[in-house]
């Protein structure tokens, strides 16, 4: 058998164009077009991969949500969402991150010293910067974690 170029050919094959009725070309006109999306859907799995996601009501309401902000699909959202999202911090961020807090303890005390911020207000503030850190260090441990 010939290789089929589109559906004419297909009837012509076949002769169901020369012999058969109108109830015979609408029937090999369906096993056609079976024949083509089973092909056509072997060719997609070959290069390409699915996944099928559940999601609850409230899930599927918010990633439809979020994908209307992004003015795509739904499906077209969750994929760019996946293939853009990084879930975890480098360590230069992390680094540099640290070294900014640092740079604001050692100018408070800075400041402390040269009587320029009154004693008080500075070890509070110097408190927080050190809650700030450790509160930061935790979400990013816990970032790093998640990859």
């Amino acid at each position: 058998m010939q290789k089929v170029k589109g559906i004419y050919d297909y009837l012509a094959q076949t002769r169901v164009l020369e012999w058969g009725d109108e109830a015979a070309i609408k029937a090999a006109k369906k096993m056609y077009w079976r024949q083509y999306r089973t092909a056509l859907k072997r060719e997609q799995r070959k290069e390409h991969q699915s996944y099928t996601v559940l999601f609850t009501n409230k899930e599927a309401r918010q990633v439809q949500a979020m994908a209307k902000a992004q003015q795509t699909s739904p499906t077209s959202y969750i994929k760019l969402a996946a293939l853009t999202t990084r879930t975890g911090l480098s360590r230069e961020l992390t680094g540099t991150i640290r070294q900014l807090l640092y740079q604001c303890y050692s100018d408070i005390e800075a400041y402390m010293e040269e009587n320029e911020i009154q004693e008080v207000a500075a070890n509070k503030i110097l408190e927080k910067i050190t809650t700030l850190e450790k509160q930061i260090i935790k979400i990013v441990q816990s970032l790093n974690c998640d990859q």
